[in-house]
Formats: structure tokens, C-alpha cells, sequence
């Protein structure tokens, strides 16, 4: 920035000009070009700076202390919620999960369905959408590999209908969603195998579509799913969670595909 501009701006220009240059200890280009720049003048503008340096300063730490005062409000407010919905409504869920679990009968009708299945030379199919896909493919993984190094067995045929993308948008792509799984368990399926449906909601198309195919085919059917839907009414063994909450739903099926995975294991060995 030239002088000359300094000087050509206006009054209030040239007085903010006037203290940056001052603040930079360029002292001869405010004699030279600022007129009035005589020792009073640089007095009153030092004086007048320090004056709104400390007006700035205060009203910064009165910004800065309300600040910090609406933080910690919403701080508390904002953990005081989060401990209610992360921790103290997901163990209620986990409670009623728990009492469903200490009635081991439906899960030992699946595994005893999945060990008479595998021990008759069939197969298990699998479907779902999202963190169920997931599940699927895992729970086919422990069945092909082994669910624990305790209880060494030789592999399982499982199958997991959402592993192939090219199957399942091909499918999708040419025909609809909704039979991106029954499609498969057309080509796949036969009778005395076993599908296993996983749906939070239990209401999910693709999955139901899935199970009314292997009912035509002469499967055996088994779903994990929510409180939710009608998928548990076209099942041959139905493991339903006593909640609406996805996350409590998938979580807890996790548990049970374990659960039902080990106990077809001991059947078999």
C-alpha cells in the first residue's frame, strides 16, 4: 500500500491508516503524508486507540463468557439427553430382549431346522436389506469358516443372496427390487433347504417375496425380525424382537444368529 493512497482516502480512512502505520512503527510516512499528524494529534489518536482497544477487549470477554455460559447449558442439556437415549432407554430394550431370550425354544426349533437341513445334504439361503445384508454375508461366513476354534467342524453350505451385485442389480435392473431375492432362491433353492429372512421391520418386499418363493419350492423357512410386519406369520420358525428400535433389533440379532449358528453346530457335531 503506496502513501499517496493513504493520503488520497478520506478522513476516517486516514486516520485508520494512520494507526496501522503507527502500530507498524512507520512513523515518517504519517509526518510526511497525513496533514495534522504534529505530536498532539498522535497523542490524541494513541489515546483514542487504547480508549477503543479496551472497549473491544471488554465487550470480547463479555462475548466469550456468554458463550461459554450457552456451551455449558447446552452441554449439560445436550448429555443429560444423550445419557437417557443412549444408555438408559437401549437397557429397558436389552431387559425385554433378555426375558425373550430366556425362552430358548424358538431358538432351538432354528438351529434343530438348520441341523436337519445341513445334516440331509441341503443348504442355507440368506436375504436381507442394509445392516441385515450384512448380517447375512456374516452369518454365511460363520457357517462356511467355523463360528469358534473350540468347536472345529468342516464347512457349512451357506449362502448369502446379497453378496453377488452383479445378480442383484441385474435382477433389479431388469425386472423389479422386489425380486432380487426370489429370483435367486428360484435358481438356487431346493426343497429341504433352509431360507433365512432378516428384516427389522418385517414388512420389506424383496423379503417377503423371497420367503412366499420358498414356500412354493418346498423350503423351510426361518426369519429374524422386529415387532413389526407379517414376515413372522409366513415363517416356519419365527425369532421376533420385542421392539420398534433398529438399532436394539439388529444389535440383538446379531446375538441370535451366534446363538442359533452354535447350536446347529453341537447338533451336527
Amino acid at each position: 500500500m503506496s502513501a499517496a493512497y493513504l493520503h488520497s482516502q478520506s478522513r476516517w480512512n486516514s486516520e485508520l491508516c494512520l494507526f496501522l502505520l503507527q502500530r507498524n512503527g512507520q512513523r515518517e510516512y504519517i509526518q510526511k503524508f497525513l496533514p495534522g499528524s504534529d505530536e498532539t494529534f498522535l497523542r490524541q489518536q494513541n489515546a483514542l486507540y487504547k480508549l477503543t482497544d479496551l472497549r473491544f477487549f471488554r465487550g470480547l470477554v463479555r462475548f466469550l463468557r456468554g458463550y461459554l455460559q450457552d456451551y455449558l447449558t447446552v452441554r449439560d442439556k445436550y448429555f443429560e439427553m444423550r445419557w437417557e437415549d443412549l444408555i438408559q432407554k437401549p437397557f429397558s430394550t436389552i431387559q425385554k430382549i433378555a426375558e425373550f431370550i430366556g425362552y430358548p425354544l424358538t431358538m432351538g426349533q432354528a438351529g434343530a431346522l438348520l441341523a436337519d437341513c445341513l445334516r440331509g445334504g441341503g443348504k442355507i439361503l440368506l436375504c436381507g436389506n442394509g445392516g441385515s445384508a450384512g448380517d447375512c454375508q456374516h452369518f454365511a461366513g460363520e457357517m462356511i469358516n467355523y463360528l469358534s476354534r473350540d468347536n472345529p467342524r468342516g464347512p457349512l453350505p451357506a449362502i448369502a443372496l446379497t453378496a453377488d451385485s452383479s445378480v442383484v442389480t441385474s435382477i433389479a435392473n431388469d425386472s423389479s427390487f422386489e425380486r432380487v431375492f426370489a429370483r435367486q432362491v428360484e435358481g438356487l433353492g431346493r426343497p429341504g433347504d433352509v431360507l433365512i429372512g432378516i428384516n427389522t421391520s418385517g414388512g420389506s418386499r424383496n423379503v417377503i417375496q423371497a420367503v412366499r418363493a420358498a414356500r412354493r419350492m418346498s423350503m423351510r423357512v426361518v426369519v429374524l425380525t422386529g415387532s413389526g410386519g407379517n414376515l413372522d406369520r409366513m415363517a416356519d420358525c419365527a425369532l421376533q424382537i420385542p421392539s420398534a428400535n433398529t438399532q436394539r433389533i439388529q444389535e440383538t440379532h446379531l446375538l441370535l444368529e451366534h446363538l442359533i449358528c452354535q447350536i446347529s453346530e453341537n447338533q451336527l457335531v
